[in-house]
């Protein structure tokens, strides 16, 4: 089944609520496919891109240049982190012997980040304050990344945990080497 980028979005939007309620279809509103990793992974560069341009755009506007450069340091770093927490996810995922969820928890994952990137910023736009904003957002994530893990990937509960362990460390590793 071929559909568009944005027909994509709104059935991947459809998994982000299901996901957060935890429920067990979640996984039938994403595209698992080549071309469905493709467009998470647009959803991923649009995120990064968002994250990094439109805060620092709605809060602080101005035209300085070390605004330029702070984000592009913002995209740098972001890449640098998702890159060394996917690889840690993936040596998890094999040394649990499930590599074979890691395309579907890929595309689940890029998905859930974006739609949480979105209402972070609407958060911080609608005056939440930055650490109301990083509480909501943070908890929501922790509660994807669970359910993404039970629901997509279908790990038992101790392999969630180790799973979800291993990126923490990815994104530990990831901050440091930035």
């Amino acid at each position: 089944m071929k559909t568009s980028l944005s027909d994509e979005m709104k059935l991947a939007a459809r998994g982000f609520v299901a996901i957060l309620k935890g429920r067990r279809d979640a996984g039938a509103f994403f595209d698992f496919s080549d071309r469905g990793l493709a467009g998470s992974f647009i959803a991923l560069l649009i995120m990064v891109t968002l994250g990094a341009y439109l805060p620092s755009i709605a809060l602080y506007p101005s035209s300085n240049p070390t605004q330029e450069l702070s984000a592009s340091f913002a995209i740098f770093a972001a890449t640098i982190v998702f890159v060394v927490r996917i690889m840690f996810g993936a040596l998890a995922l094999l040394w649990l012997g499930r590599m074979d969820g890691f395309v579907p928890y890929l595309v689940a994952d890029n998905w859930v980040r974006f739609f949480i990137v979105i209402l972070y910023t609407g958060l911080l736009l609608l005056d939440f304050g930055l650490k109301m904003s990083t509480i909501i957002a943070g908890t929501l994530l922790l509660v994807c990344e669970i359910n993404i893990s039970r629901l997509i990937v279908t790990l038992r509960p101790v392999q969630i945990a180790l799973f979800q362990v291993a990126q923490l460390i990815g994104i530990l590793t990831g901050l440091l080497l930035v």
